[in-house]
């Protein structure tokens, strides 16, 4: 959705229609940290909220040092959860890159995510955020009864973000994507994880979707151009 218009044109903005954030945004860019902290203080009681906005700022905030200044300063849940979300960030970028910085900044996210934890233990964020960085290392914990490909995963770690928070949408969605194949997954293992996580949630949940993500993601045009030749 727009956040804003531009001489009668829609303005894109991963804030999508969250003006608050997009203007905190703005003070992020700028070095400025005071009304990141407000906004995501208020997002306390709405994990779906406070995912989006930590997820968006820290987008924001990742090639700078404000969050470590924050912390610095001014430590708080929201700051330590800033932490968590820019390191997790920084590690997954040089993972993909085969910067060797990855195992260095991978400690650093893992213990961001742990403090952030620590001093929110009601808040999935922190745990969404590590599950992020599950896929370095491809969990193999055994699949619960239900799944005919029963993938191994890091099902522990999910579990535990759903006895926070059972229809965190971040979360959900990052569990799929472990099981993607270009994270070293397969299209029979994510179809099955999307088909057994929608069947859950309620009859109105954005979770019930989750097939249709699977399939798009395993949409391949390339191949299907191969099949007619």
């Amino acid at each position: 959705m727009a956040a804003g218009l531009f001489e009668g044109h829609y303005v894109w903005h991963p804030a999508a229609d969250d003006r608050v954030l997009a203007n905190v945004c703005v003070d992020v860019r700028a070095g400025r940290y005071r009304y990141a902290c407000e906004a995501l203080a208020e997002t306390r009681a709405d994990f779906g909220l406070r995912s989006h906005r930590s997820l968006v700022l820290a987008s924001e905030a990742a090639g700078s040092d404000l969050v470590e200044r924050w912390l610095s300063e001014e430590p708080s849940p929201e700051a330590a959860l800033m932490w968590a979300r820019v390191a997790v960030q920084r590690a997954m970028r040089a993972a993909d890159s085969r910067d060797e910085r990855a195992e260095a900044l991978e400690r650093i996210a893992l213990t961001a995510c742990e403090r952030a934890a620590e001093l929110a233990p009601e808040d999935p964020t922190p745990w969404v955020a590590k599950l992020t960085m599950a896929r370095l290392h491809r969990l193999r914990e055994p699949a619960p009864k239900g799944l005919l490909t029963a993938p191994p995963g890091p099902w522990r770690l999910f579990a535990h973000i759903l006895s926070l928070d059972p229809w965190n949408r971040e979360g959900h969605h990052r569990f799929l994507s472990f099981f993607f194949t270009r994270h070293g997954g397969s299209v029979n293992a994510a179809w099955d994880v999307a088909a057994f996580l929608s069947q859950r949630a309620p009859a109105d949940s954005d979770l019930r979707l989750l097939p249709l993500v699977a399939l798009v993601e395993s949409y391949n045009p390339t191949q299907l151009l191969a099949d007619r030749v």
